[in-house]
């Protein structure tokens, strides 16, 4: 869903250089928080 919201995001700022550059931050944070709600549901 947060993948969704950030690729949302990236194409509607796509003009501007400074947001693709928050998108591609964007779109590694949701990643690594993506791996670590799997990490926390797996050690439960």
């Amino acid at each position: 869903m947060i993948y969704f919201i950030h690729k949302i995001r990236g194409f509607y700022y796509y003009d501007s250089g400074i947001s693709l550059f928050c998108y591609e931050i964007g779109l590694l944070a949701s990643a690594i928080f993506f791996i670590f709600v799997l990490e926390y549901f797996r050690k439960k």
